[in-house]
């Protein structure tokens, strides 16, 4: 019946889905209301645009210029959850000047001056200015948070001509230029193109994750873990900016987040002792967390690092969850419990369709006040979590699906349990 149920859930969202696309094709774009809507749509989904010099720049040595200037041929950087990093200039003699330290977006146009520094060691001390190769100019009001772009200065790219000028006779012996129209003809031509758009299409960073699975140990019957289950997670960028010139970042983002669990109605309590019942006692406290249906809480990152051209990232978070568990199944008695502690977070880049998330945690549990039926108090307890992520993205960068390995123990105690989860994550921009 599990196996049943989840079928066609997946079925039916995927029928939705196809019919809202259906929907979306029918609409008569000839309607002066669609194409004004569409139009507004593509001014404000634009959120800054960046451009590389055509001009020679200078090279500096301390205080000292270089004579003569050197001309651009290349500028790549890519933008990573709000920074802009690893930029790399390549000049036509040949040099490459790159940054160490990541750059916010948001204040991109006041670090103009920072230095980029020639990658050959002979020449290590040279420098170019950021602000001498690339510019940015951003839209009023869209300062939103890019995430996985990447971006390649100058761009070759087919424009289509609208006309052309051609040489005539005039008449009397001589020749001019005419300009010929060539409006309805298909008449492209190969050029370079210095700015790119950032767009809110174009990598934005979700303002709502969400997540649909299910637990495979559960499905299997050789546990109690959820079998369906539901998550939601905001991410709020808190400080846009990278600590003292160096890439540590501190208080970088809070992160709420809601789960909420289905269980089988014959697993769902927790293991009480019920000979007093309705009093009761609760034998498996760990049961707290593996059995809460409803789960919510805030993560705050306290400490953040991502090493120089790395596609590691480090992060100290602080964590605060309160869990919702049935004790009693028809008296409808639940357990009200509330955990803190920290961790360390390892996120691997995702390469092209590929990415990973460890972490490991210490917490400390305790249950906000006596249930009613409750005869002995349960003490606070500490307990450790583990928790392994392998995603596998699609076609659209926000839509990914997941395996997710999650071990959770109780300090001085052998009570634990495991869960192995696959499913589905997307997200949502409001």
């Amino acid at each position: 019946m599990k196996n049943k149920h989840l079928t066609f859930f997946c079925i039916l969202v995927n029928v939705l889905i196809m019919s809202a696309q259906e929907k979306s094709e029918d609409i008569d774009q000839n309607n002066p209301i669609f194409k004004i809507v569409k139009e507004n749509k593509e001014r404000s989904s634009k959120i800054g645009t960046f451009e590389m010099t055509k001009e020679k720049v200078s090279v500096h040595i301390d205080d000292s210029l270089i004579k003569p200037k050197v001309k651009i041929k290349k500028c790549t950087f890519e933008i990573d959850n709000g920074f802009v990093k690893d930029i790399s200039v390549e000049t036509e003699g040949g040099d490459n000047f790159s940054n160490s330290i990541a750059i916010s977006l948001i204040r991109f146009r006041s670090r103009y001056n920072d230095r980029l520094y020639n990658e050959n060691p002979n020449k290590k001390s040279q420098f170019i200015k950021l602000g001498d190769v690339l510019k940015y100019t951003c839209e009023m009001g869209n300062n939103f948070t890019p995430d996985n772009i990447k971006i390649s200065l100058p761009e070759k790219k087919q424009v289509k001509l609208t006309e052309r000028n051609i040489i005539v006779d005039s008449g009397d012996g001589t020749q001019r230029l005419k300009k010929e129209s060539l409006v309805g003809l298909n008449v492209f031509k190969d050029t370079l193109i210095y700015n790119s758009d950032i767009s809110l299409d174009d990598g934005i960073s979700n303002l709502i994750d969400y997540r649909v699975y299910s637990d495979f140990l559960g499905l299997i019957e050789s546990t109690t873990n959820g079998i369906v289950n539901f998550e939601a997670k905001i991410c709020i960028p808190v400080n846009p900016t990278n600590f003292s010139g160096t890439n540590f970042y501190i208080f970088r983002s809070i992160s709420p987040h809601v789960r909420y669990s289905r269980f089988d109605k014959e697993d769902r309590a927790i293991d009480i002792d019920s000979l007093l019942l309705p009093s009761y006692v609760v034998n498996n406290k760990i049961q707290l967390i593996q059995k809460s249906f409803v789960s919510c809480g805030v993560a705050v990152s306290v400490l953040n690092w991502n090493p120089k051209h790395s596609f590691l990232e480090f992060n100290i978070p602080f964590t605060t969850q309160f869990y919702l568990a049935e004790a009693i199944p028809g008296i409808k008695e639940n357990i009200t419990s509330v955990s803190y502690g920290t961790g360390l977070e390892l996120k691997i880049t995702r390469s092209k369709n590929f990415g990973v998330n460890i972490g490991s945690y210490v917490n400390k549990l305790r249950h906000l006040y006596n249930r009613k039926y409750m005869i002995e108090k349960i003490e606070p307890f500490n307990f450790f979590n583990a928790c392994a992520e392998v995603f596998f993205y699609g076609g659209k960068k926000t839509d990914a699906l997941f395996l997710r390995f999650n071990y959770t123990s109780v300090f001085g105690d052998s009570n634990n349990f495991f869960q192995f989860q696959i499913g589905y994550k997307s997200g949502l921009n409001l």
